[in-house]
This record gives C-alpha cells, structure tokens and sequence, in this order.
C-alpha cells in the first residue's frame, strides 16, 4: 500500500521523538541523515539526495511525491540490524 505524503510526515516525526528519547543528543535528532534502504536480496542503503523534492498530477488525478536518490551512502551495505527488522534476512 502506498505511503501518503501526511502519513510519511507522520512516521518521521514520530521516529525523531523516538530518537530524541533514547540519545545522548536527543536535542539534535532532527538533522539525523535520512536514507532509502532497498534490496532485500542484497540489502544497500542510499542517501536522499539534498535538492528539491519533485511531485506530479497523473492522468488519474493521483498526486506523488518523489525523493531524489543521492547515490549510494558510505558503508552502501545495510547494516544488519537493519535489514533483520525489516525482515530481509
């Protein structure tokens, strides 16, 4: 199912007061890098890249928004605890 733009604005605030209850920096939780993680076969991370988000209209009145791919992160392989929570391995 598909994640609407109000229910991803959702998640991520929520995952930012999950960080800012459990870290040492709590105070700084908000410039935690975001990063895409896919492959289950061979679980990458990559970065979302900083410019500017793009969104379109298709022909059935859908509305997107789309996250640019900044290439692959440093360390590229998913962290293991990582992928095991997605259940990817």
């Amino acid at each position: 199912m598909p994640t609407t733009l109000d229910e991803l604005i959702e998640r991520l605030e929520g995952i930012r007061r999950d960080i800012a209850a459990v870290t040492v920096a709590g105070d700084r939780a908000g410039e935690a890098e975001v990063r895409f993680a896919h492959n289950p076969a061979w679980p990458m991370q990559h970065e979302i890249d900083g410019r500017d988000l793009a969104w379109r209209i298709n022909s059935f009145g859908e509305v997107a928004v789309y996250l640019p791919d900044g290439g692959q992160a440093p360390g590229a392989y998913l962290p293991d605890e990582i992928a095991k929570s997605f259940g990817w391995s």
